[in-house]
């Protein structure tokens, strides 16, 4: 299946969900304004208030967070703003093309990190009795799936749900048919997402129109939800394993755990340390430098994206290290190859550059992260 008119069905898509979302705000007010239960009105406060903060965030065509265009260097220093869709295009491919290039690795310093941290942790290791899901995982998986934006071939998880025995039963073969070393037919369309740019920061003339330099943008992937399925029937049977491995202080990228922890232990060590320890007044400190080495700072960086610089060969060593089963290791293996990226919302809709390199959102080896982490 194909989408032959992305731009109409992305109106039809925003027009269906700014309905949708109006829609269970209306119904959830209905019910609280019927039920007697103060625990249940409770629970409706907390949904109502939850379905806003969704309508507030859903920005369809044309709103202010829409990026309209790129910034390009122009002559003597200055910049220009281009919004001609080819040109939006050949700029976006020309930066993030390099990006996620592929690129090489110091294999025998790799080799050495990897051996030593297999020495400390290999009693945590507990992958190799893992088996492929089944048409019963697949089943209980899909049902429980909600509709979001569907990848470049337009289907939507509900053509799943439509009838989950008979898709259970699809997937769990075609798991097993990537599970060999023996190419899976389609590749290219299984492996075909499309991607959106994320606007950083806020400038000034937001409100009129959004333009960036294109490395001043985060990328979203939206890969097509046949891939999203097995993807996410991989890592639900890595996820107990794997959070094993994982450290106690890891707080993002896993189940149970909570990114937005790191701002809290952050502001909570250096309160701790304001309290802890008392300095002397500005003038003592401007006069005697040896104070000043005694304070402590904290440096917060923004590496571009964190997925675009993990690198392929890397990602399958972690996987061989940690001694994950060889039919796992090949379905992975195939959810990496001729994968593609297609602009959405931006630009004309064409091929924008290949995948050769980071981890794919939401993957099974985004699971992993935790594990890089703590092996760099």
């Amino acid at each position: 299946m194909v989408l032959l008119h992305p731009e109409a069905f992305e109106c039809l898509f925003e027009e269906c969900r700014a309905a949708q979302l109006k829609a269970t705000r209306a119904r959830l007010e209905r019910d609280a304004a019927t039920t007697q239960s103060i625990n249940k009105k409770k629970q409706l406060k907390g949904r109502i208030q939850a379905a806003r903060r969704q309508q507030a965030l859903f920005w369809p065509k044309s709103k202010r967070l829409q990026l309209s265009g790129v910034r390009l260097p122009g002559e003597n220093g200055s910049e220009i703003k281009v919004s001609d869709p080819f040109a939006v295009q050949t700029a976006l491919k020309d930066y993030w093309g390099g990006v996620y290039s592929h690129k090489d690795i110091d294999l025998d310093a790799a080799n050495k990190l990897f051996k030593l941290y297999q020495s400390r942790n290999a009693h945590l290791f507990d992958f190799s009795t893992l088996e492929l899901p089944s048409a019963d995982f697949y089943a209980s998986y899909i049902s429980k799936l909600k509709d979001s934006a569907t990848g470049r071939n337009g289907i939507p998880y509900s053509a799943y749900k439509a009838d989950t025995y008979l898709s259970s039963l699809v997937f769990s073969t075609h798991t097993q048919y990537m599970a060999s070393e023996s190419c899976p037919d389609r590749l290219a369309a299984f492996n075909e997402q499309l991607v959106w740019f994320a606007l950083k920061g806020v400038c000034d003339e937001d409100d009129i129109a959004a333009y960036r330099h294109p490395s001043q943008l985060r990328t979203i992937f939206g890969s097509n939800t046949d891939s999203k399925i097995v993807a996410g029937g991989i890592a639900g049977c890595l996820t107990p394993a794997t959070l094993t491995l994982t450290p106690s202080n890891q707080r993002g990228f896993c189940k149970g755990r909570q990114l937005g922890l790191n701002i809290v232990d952050l502001d909570s060590y250096m309160r701790a340390y304001n309290v802890l320890h008392t300095w002397p007044n500005l003038h003592t400190l401007v006069s005697d430098s040896s104070y000043l080495r005694k304070i402590p700072c904290s440096a917060l960086y923004d590496f571009c994206n964190a997925f675009p610089t993990m690198l392929h060969q890397w990602l399958f060593l972690v996987l061989k290290v940690l001694q994950v089963p060889q039919s796992f290791q090949w379905v992975i293996w195939w959810m990496y190859q001729q994968v593609t990226a297609c602009s959405s919302g931006v630009g004309d809709g064409t091929l924008l550059f290949s995948i050769l390199g980071g981890v794919k959102m939401a993957g099974p080896l985004a699971l992993f992260y935790s594990c890089w982490v703590s092996i760099q």
